[in-house]
C-alpha cells in the first residue's frame, strides 16, 4: 500500500537538477517551507481551489528511495492494479 500512496503523499515536488550546491537546495526548502506556512498565502490558494500540502525534502527523498528499491515482484503486481498516463 505505501508504494501506492506516493503520489498522494508527495504530491507533485520541485525538484533540482543532480549536483545542485546543497545551499542552493537549502535556500529552496527553506523558501517553500516558509511559503508554506504563510497565512495569506495559503488563504489565496484556499479561495484558488487549491490544497497546500508541504512534505519536506528530506521526507520525499526518503519515499522515493523506499519507491525505488521496491522489490521488482513488489512493482510487477503494483503495475496489474495501477495504471498511470
Amino acid at each position: 500500500m505505501r508504494l501506492r500512496s506516493t503520489p498522494e503523499v508527495i504530491g507533485r515536488p520541485f525538484t533540482a537538477p543532480a549536483g545542485t550546491p546543497p545551499e542552493i537546495l537549502r535556500i529552496y526548502r527553506e523558501a517553500f517551507k516558509k511559503v508554506s506556512e504563510d497565512r495569506e498565502f495559503l488563504a489565496e490558494a484556499a479561495r484558488a481551489g487549491f490544497e497546500i500540502n508541504f512534505v519536506a525534502g528530506d521526507e520525499v527523498l526518503r519515499i522515493m528511495r523506499e519507491v525505488l528499491n521496491a522489490a521488482p515482484s513488489v512493482v510487477k503486481i503494483f503495475a496489474q492494479f495501477f495504471k498511470f498516463d
